[in-house]
């Protein structure tokens, strides 16, 4: 031999891809409950708790729960379902 063997070499399985690059995490029932969760954390921020900083985890769970929306009618029912959440705690 060479030098040492090491599992990197030409004929190593290729690295699974992670759960956040390929969205997995994002699909079906799931996102659609952590858009409705998002929205339910956001209204956190509202008085009389007024935790500003939770938007900047809700908003973001947001946004990449619309980017990884396979149609726009999906992409809208995770948005309504956020504002939902956000104005049923928030009332």
């Amino acid at each position: 031999m060479d030098g040492p063997s090491t599992a990197a070499g030409p004929h190593a399985p290729p690295a699974p891809p992670s759960r956040s690059a390929d969205g997995r995490w994002a699909r079906g029932h799931r996102a659609d409950l952590a858009a409705f969760a998002a929205g339910l954390l956001s209204a956190a921020a509202l008085p009389p708790v007024t935790l500003i900083p939770v938007l900047l985890v809700s908003v973001p769970v947001l946004l990449i729960l619309i980017g990884t929306s396979r149609t726009a009618w999906v992409a809208a029912r995770r948005g309504w379902l956020f504002g939902f959440g956000h104005h049923l705690l928030g009332l």
